[in-house]
């Protein structure tokens, strides 16, 4: 094979390059080939060692170098080394790569200036908390999007940005399961309906600020306030009035409201209302008993017919 090195050929010696019998010797000549075909081949070529790949690491060629990126031999430390390549495409490839360590991910992030190149390093399984709150304060929002989305975002990190002058990154902090509650209370005092709505949904946002949304004009933000395992039952009794009948559904169906309120609800205006009290299974019976008497609506007597609790003698 030795002798195949310096074919005059290049299809003979691509070929060598591509080849896995070949040595990693040859492998290494190869690396210093003319063409830069040959040294693409040899970056992909699974058996070259890291020797060679560092050699190939300092190539000319974007190509080359981006292949080695992909190199399933290569180490931390070329990773690193490509990691302050001065092609963009070189980088990019390193903020793609699985096994780029945290520390190098982060001295990434502390210099670069492509877009892309960021998103892929807000998209890496390695990235810190750390690197993650430096991307938290990037000019542009859709990084800071990114960073307010992550699992990995920390608690400090989407209190802060629960300052951000973005909507949508804020849309994102309300959202997160890490924010505390201290910015979601802040946050609950934002104008933005979307922001309001995600609030009014979050299992950790304050009984204080369930409040003040469960008045909102926009019914979603009502409707998400209903729904909260958090709310509490006095304040789902008062607003069981509420215009919206998707609201005093989700009032019937939430765990935290009281029987009572139930019974206060089957006298209400909408017949779907009153199919829900009927099939609940907290609604006391005597209610049930005084709905069966005075209902006009058939599948509400109906679902009353077959509700358990009705089958029992009042006690």
């Amino acid at each position: 094979m030795g002798r195949l090195v310096d074919d005059p050929d290049i299809t003979v010696r691509i070929a060598l390059a591509q080849s896995s019998r070949t040595g990693v010797n040859i492998l290494h000549r190869l690396s210093h080939d003319d063409s830069a075909a040959v040294r693409n081949q040899v970056a992909q070529n699974r058996y070259t060692d890291q020797v060679t790949l560092q050699h190939l690491a300092e190539d000319t060629v974007c190509d080359v170098k981006c292949n080695v990126v992909f190199n399933p031999n290569i180490s931390d430390s070329i990773l690193t080394q490509l990691a302050e390549d001065e092609d963009s495409r070189v980088r990019n490839a390193v903020a793609k790569h699985a096994l780029t360590p945290g520390t190098t991910l982060h001295n990434m992030a502390l210099r670069e200036y492509n877009w892309t190149i960021k998103f892929h390093l807000t998209q890496h399984k390695n990235i810190t908390e750390a690197t993650l709150d430096h991307l938290s304060r990037d000019d542009d929002f859709g990084i800071r999007i990114c960073v307010a989305c992550h699992d990995k975002t920390a608690s400090y990190t989407l209190t802060r940005m629960a300052n951000d002058r973005h909507e949508q990154v804020k849309v994102e902090v309300a959202k997160h399961p890490n924010t505390p509650t201290e910015a979601l209370g802040q946050l609950a005092l934002e104008p933005s309906d979307e922001v309001q709505a995600h609030v009014a949904g979050h299992e950790q946002t304050p009984c204080e600020s369930l409040s003040k949304l469960a008045q909102a004009s926009n019914a979603t933000v009502r409707l998400k306030v209903a729904r909260n395992r958090r709310s509490p039952a006095e304040l789902l009794d008062l607003m069981r009035h509420d215009e919206e009948e998707g609201v005093k559904l989700s009032i019937i169906r939430n765990s935290n409201t009281w029987p009572k309120t139930l019974s206060e609800m089957a006298n209400d205006s909408s017949a779907g209302v009153r199919f829900e009290i009927a099939r609940h299974e907290r609604t006391p019976i005597t209610t049930l008993i005084n709905m069966a008497s005075t209902e006009t609506e058939w599948h509400v007597k109906n679902q009353l017919s077959h509700n358990k609790k009705t089958d029992r003698p009042a006690k």
